[in-house]
């Protein structure tokens, strides 16, 4: 049974971002992860070059002319969370990460060409847990 996801926007803000009503929640931090944080071993971690940001960092549902571009290669998220076999029941709701000029990644997924943050010095670091249904 296929679940319905409705349309959401969010800010985020800095360390744990908990949606509930959603069933997920994502870790935002700068530059490095606070002590006794270890998201590394639960979690799949995007990296964004923070010197590529405009505006605000937000969370919005997925859209159908949502394009990611990674790898030189144009993807679509349906087909992306397919081949990551992220289960059914957390599809509906699964965040694009967006500032002001539009989207930059979904969460555990490569961030688009040009805001890779592994080698920037100003790093923003995203990383996404599905909550259990």
């Amino acid at each position: 049974k296929r679940t319905q996801g409705g349309e959401y926007r969010y800010t985020l803000h800095e360390g744990v971002n908990k949606f509930c009503n959603l069933g997920f929640t994502l870790y935002l931090f700068y530059n490095k992860i606070p002590d006794g944080e270890n998201i590394y071993k639960s979690l799949k971690c995007t990296i964004i070059d923070g010197d590529k940001i405009s505006g605000s960092l937000f969370i919005r549902s997925r859209q159908d002319n949502d394009r990611f571009f990674y790898g030189g290669m144009t993807r679509m998220p349906k087909k992306m969370l397919s081949a990551k076999q992220i289960p059914q029941h957390q599809r509906a709701n699964y965040p694009v990460l967006c500032d002001e000029k539009g989207s930059i990644c979904m969460p555990s997924f490569p961030a688009n060409d040009g805001y890779d943050g592994r080698n920037s010095k100003n790093k923003i670091i995203v990383a996404y847990r599905g909550d259990q249904a």
